[in-house]
C-alpha cells in the first residue's frame, strides 16, 4: 500500500525503515544535529515543516505537520523548497546537491557543516525512495 508522501504514516514508515537500514545508519554514525526541512506550496496543506534530530548515529526525532513552530525548534541546517522539489528528490530525479546549486532548494545554517552531512543524507533520501508514495 502506497502511502501519501510527508504524511504522518510516510514518516513512520521512513523512521522503521532508516532505523533498519545498516547503509544509512553506517553513513549517519558520526552525525550530532537537527535539521528543518520547510516545504512550500503542498497541494494539502499550504505549508510543511519536517524536523530530523539525528544524535549518537540513530534518529532521534522526526517531527512532521503544519505548525510553523517545528521549523523554530534548534536546527543546524534549515532546507526550505517547494513539495515539486522534495518530490523529485524523493523519487531520485534530482539529487540534493543539484537541487541546492540550481537553486531549487535554500540552505540555511551553517553551509561548510552541511558538506558533512552530504553523504548522510544521499544515504537517506536512498532508504525514503524505497517506500511505496503516493505524491
Amino acid at each position: 500500500m502506497a502511502l501519501r508522501f510527508l504524511t504522518k504514516p510516510w514518516i513512520e514508515e521512513s523512521r522503521k525503515r532508516l532505523e533498519a537500514s545498516k547503509e544509512f545508519l553506517a553513513a549517519a554514525k558520526n552525525v550530532n544535529a537537527a535539521m528543518v526541512n520547510v516545504v512550500t506550496d503542498v497541494p494539502w496543506a499550504a505549508t510543511l515543516f519536517l524536523y530530523y534530530r539525528f544524535g549518537e548515529g540513530k534518529i532521534q526525532e522526526i517531527l512532521v505537520g503544519d505548525d510553523a513552530k517545528i521549523a523554530e525548534r534548534p536546527f543546524e541546517l534549515k532546507s526550505t523548497g517547494t513539495y515539486e522539489t522534495f518530490k523529485a528528490i524523493n523519487q531520485g530525479k534530482m539529487g540534493i546537491t543539484a537541487a541546492v546549486l540550481g537553486r531549487k532548494v535554500k540552505l540555511e545554517g551553517n553551509l561548510s557543516k552541511a558538506l558533512s552531512y552530504v553523504r548522510p543524507i544521499n544515504a537517506m533520501n536512498e532508504v525514503l525512495r524505497g517506500i511505496p508514495t503516493e505524491y
